[in-house]
């Protein structure tokens, strides 16, 4: 079995259980809403951070399929959706890693998190982030955690996953 690198940290644990309760959750929005969706709480990357930034703290959940509010779960406002206006440029990533080719990752469930938190705090801020996804970040993840620790110097941020990346389990 490949090392799990969420168990390494008490807050990676957490994390992980809340994406897992959060998984489950998903599963019972489907059914109550009639969505042909039961894959999307089956699939897709979920993010979950836990901020502690200027005295305030929160959690921020993310979905990587449930992106604008035209999407019947994000009636629910559990997920962060996509900013019309962005602060980190993303990459064109396919499912290899391949840069170039793919697609644009900004639905990305970790650069929709960073932005939501970009968009509430100011660049002099300070604090920290635990941030869990399912999935190791990808080129254009880990893309947009540099631009936020540029603008972010204070703000530290710690990434947990659970699978890691390989040409064959993306």
């Amino acid at each position: 079995m490949k090392e799990q690198k969420y168990l390494k940290s008490q807050w990676g644990t957490v994390l992980k259980a809340r994406a897992d309760d959060v998984r489950a959750d998903m599963l019972e929005m489907v059914e109550i809403i009639g969505v042909h969706a039961k894959a999307l709480a089956k699939s897709g990357n979920i993010a979950i951070a836990y901020y502690e930034i200027d005295g305030k703290n929160g959690y921020l959940y993310s979905h990587s399929q449930v992106n604008y509010l035209t999407h019947p779960i994000a009636e629910y406002n559990l997920f962060v959706l996509v900013k019309d206006n962005r602060k980190f440029s993303t990459l064109i990533v396919d499912s290899d890693g391949t840069i170039g080719e793919g697609f644009n990752r900004f639905t990305d469930s970790e650069a929709k998190i960073l932005e939501e938190i970009a968009s509430t705090f100011s660049n002099g801020s300070s604090g920290s982030i635990e941030l869990f996804t399912d999935n190791q970040t990808c080129s254009s993840c880990e893309y947009v955690i540099e631009q936020f620790e540029e603008m972010y110097p204070n703000i530290h941020i710690n990434v947990y996953y659970e699978k890691s990346i390989t040409k064959h389990n993306r």
